[in-house]
């Protein structure tokens, strides 16, 4: 468990194959509403923009209630385009619309997030969903000499 977002939480991994940090929603209560069978993991930026809740909440819910809702959002909407394409192994991409986490804004956004179903070490097939630029991260590293000043 380490903290993220402020808040207490299972972390996958760090820095594996450029998605960052992952937070695994496999022992969620949603995951198992919906009968997944293979993990999910989320990235942070994910995460955090859609699933954590950082607005003012309602006088009948928690900040758990309102995360939990969007979580089941996305998770549902995943759910839908895995059955609308039927693919067990691949990239796809969906819409989730949500709320920004602020809560500034009344009106949804929509989003499109990108899910690559991939085996892992095991062989077993585990999913990571992620804005869809977060998988490309590309970036260059100076040559040696510029990495000093020199005076």
């Amino acid at each position: 468990m380490e903290k993220v977002n402020n808040r207490t939480t299972d972390i996958v991994c760090k820095n594996t194959k450029a998605y960052g940090v992952l937070i695994d929603v496999s022992n969620t209560d949603v995951y198992k509403d919906l009968n997944f069978r293979d993990p999910i993991s989320v990235t942070n930026e994910v995460y955090s923009e859609i699933v954590t809740w950082y607005g003012e909440l309602d006088e009948n819910k928690s900040i758990c209630e309102m995360e939990t809702a969007r979580l089941w959002n996305m998770l549902l909407m995943m759910r839908v385009r895995l059955m609308q394409i039927g693919q067990e192994k691949g990239t796809f991409t969906y819409l989730v619309n949500a709320k920004p986490s602020d809560g500034e804004m009344p009106l949804l956004l929509g989003y499109e997030l990108q899910v690559v179903i991939e085996e892992d070490t095991d062989g077993k097939l585990i999913s990571t969903i992620m804005f869809p630029d977060d998988r490309y991260v590309h970036f260059e590293v100076p040559p040696k000499d510029d990495f000093f000043d020199e005076e």
